[in-house]
């Protein structure tokens, strides 16, 4: 609303790519489209590529998760490909690959599947981002399974569950270490308090001297 009555273009579109985020983990597909579509008809006057590719990768989810047209996603994901690859955005590139091969496996295209998961898959190792290495591998788990490769699919099932217990492991430590910081920091605010109670006392007893 503030950025509508400042008629600053770029932050509405800020707006509308975060909304449309939020949206997308609601799963409340209908905004999703709302916001993307209005985004995108918006009159832009400034270079704003990774916008357009932001919006063409949500709409991609929105037609492969919200009403499951894979080739509708297609479309909007390779456009979304294309903006983020002038910028060389690697993540959203990674994260639209990904996506790509796993809409490719929902109409049976096995071989492009693999194709574009192998390409996430790649990247992902690249840039360490398991998560989304570890959606690719399932995709290339299906795939090579669907079509007879029962050799290349064990392999790749194999990778999946070194990724997935390795995934598990770093979020098990990172719980432990937040658990370990709170109990630091109660034990820290327990001593201030001790030694604030003693400061207080000392005071008190200073106070009653004076004024004996």
């Amino acid at each position: 609303k503030i950025d509508r009555k400042a008629n600053d273009s770029i932050f509405i579109l800020r707006s509308y790519i975060v909304l449309s985020d939020a949206y997308l983990n609601l799963k409340n597909y209908d905004s999703v489209l709302l916001f993307s579509q209005t985004g995108l008809r918006m009159d832009m006057h400034q270079n704003v590529t990774f916008a357009i590719g932001k919006f063409h990768a949500q709409l991609g989810q929105y037609y492969s998760e919200g009403i499951n047209k894979a080739d509708s996603a297609i479309t909007h994901f390779n456009l979304a490909l294309k903006y983020f690859t002038v910028i060389n955005l690697q993540y959203d590139i990674a994260v639209v690959l990904q996506k790509m091969g796993n809409a490719y496996l929902k109409i049976n295209d096995y071989a492009k599947a693999i194709q574009y998961s192998k390409q996430a898959a790649e990247l992902t190792r690249t840039l360490k981002l398991q998560q989304v290495l570890l959606y690719s591998l399932m995709t290339l788990v299906t795939s090579e399974e669907r079509r007879g490769n029962s050799a290349e699919s064990f392999r790749y099932l194999k990778e999946y569950v070194a990724v997935n217990d390795s995934l598990q492991n770093r979020n098990n430590s990172k719980k432990v270490a937040e658990l370990e910081a709170k109990y630091q920091l109660q034990n820290k605010e327990a001593l201030l308090a001790a030694q604030q109670a003693v400061i207080d006392k000392k005071n008190l007893i200073n106070y009653v001297l004076a004024g004996s």
